[in-house]
């Protein structure tokens, strides 16, 4: 399962919550979360312009289970399309992969350009979250 919140044609996408969710994965080398304005073509897609913003989007108690292939898939990308079609206010509160706290800085996470105000927030403690899912 892969969340891809990438809205076209000037189209804002604010305002939505993920939570408690627990995607069991095995051998899926997608991303987990991709959130970008773009161009989307094809299918039933005739985009001309990226997606005015992605903006107020909360994934919390997200849990990623299962096995992890030699290149873990559930990396999360997030940037904005240019300056004019931005991400802002993007929470990651107790999202986990394969066992670890989801982290600003983690090499499953990387954060482009155009996005601004991204946070993880994490339960007390590091490493290893406390709760079962």
């Amino acid at each position: 399962m892969t969340w891809y919140i990438q809205p076209c044609d000037e189209t804002p996408m604010e305002d939505m919550e993920f939570e408690n969710i627990r995607i069991d994965n095995h051998d899926d080398k997608r991303n987990l979360i991709k959130i970008q304005p773009m161009i989307r073509t094809g299918w039933v897609w005739t985009g001309k312009q990226p997606g005015k913003n992605v903006k107020g989007v909360l994934f919390k108690n997200v849990i990623l289970t299962g096995s992890t292939p030699s290149r873990a898939p559930g990396d999360i990308y997030v940037a904005g399309a240019d300056t004019r079609h931005v991400v802002e206010d993007i929470r990651f509160e107790n999202v986990t992969r394969y066992g670890r706290y989801v982290r600003k800085g983690a090499s499953s996470v990387a954060i482009g350009e155009h996005a601004t105000g991204i946070q993880f927030i994490c339960s007390k403690g590091a490493g290893k979250p406390t709760a079962k899912p």
